[in-house]
């Protein structure tokens, strides 16, 4: 499909109180910490092309009823997932707030994506590591780091990435300045796990799994850099959570 890009024009921002702006779309780049605007394809059901605000939001006008039942977003040459949300119509719609018309997408990055200074792991899944196995797709993976003042896994709050066909996959996690826990650091190492979703299952690498060749201690990784080797997970091999 020929990438188009969106029609630009000065508009109000959705912050702004303004009943021509029916909907406005924030797509939101978790690595770099930016809005992302351009090389996408963004439509909406039964809306026409979007007006990319100097915002950098995605802004469908209209009256009356109008509301999208999707959104979808695909990327154009960006190493992110394609998404699709079903966005909640506002009760009362001809009155609704700015907020209640804003919908919000965190972008989910794959294996190509620069992951400098945050905290990330690449690798690819199988049912098992025993010789022609099959790759697993359609998990989600993610990072936890272990927090020592409560003793527990704390999941990292940016959007998984998905396994490809391939069994391929991209996680990683940024520590915030501002987090009132205890990351279990060892020196400059990280402990933290894998985490992938099937289903209603989630399993994790063990605690002690050598993310790093000896004689760098087990179960850690470089904190706020890409693991230099891609990891090749087996489904069977990783741990109940």
């Amino acid at each position: 499909m020929p990438y188009e890009q969106p029609i630009v024009r000065k508009i109000l921002s959705p912050d702004t109180p303004n009943r021509k702006v029916l909907v406005a779309l924030e797509l939101f780049d978790p690595l770099s910490q930016t809005l992302v605007s351009s090389e996408v394809i963004v439509t909406a059901n039964g809306l026409g092309r979007p007006i990319v605000s100097y915002s950098g939001r995605f802004v469908w006008l209209g009256e009356a009823d109008a509301w999208p039942k999707e959104i979808s977003v695909q990327p154009v040459g960006l190493p992110f997932e394609n998404a699709v949300v079903q966005p909640p119509k506002p009760p009362n719609l001809p009155n609704a707030t700015p907020d209640q018309r804003l919908v919000r997408i965190v972008l989910r990055p794959t294996a190509a994506a620069d992951f400098s200074d945050v905290t990330a792991t690449l690798g690819r899944l199988f049912e098992s590591l025993t010789a022609g196995a099959a790759p697993v797709a359609g998990a989600t993976a993610q990072l936890a780091w272990f927090d020592k003042s409560t003793s527990a896994w704390v999941p990292s709050p940016e959007q998984s990435g998905t396994t490809s066909a391939k069994g391929e996959f991209a996680a990683f996690l940024r520590l915030q300045p501002t987090i009132v826990q205890e990351p279990d650091m060892q020196g400059r190492f990280l402990k933290i796990r894998v985490q992938l979703t099937r289903g209603n299952s989630t399993r994790a690498t063990p605690d002690n799994y050598a993310f790093l060749p000896s004689p760098n201690p087990p179960g850690r990784v470089v904190e706020g850099a890409l693991l230099a080797n891609d990891l090749k997970l087996g489904w069977t091999d990783l741990q109940p959570v």
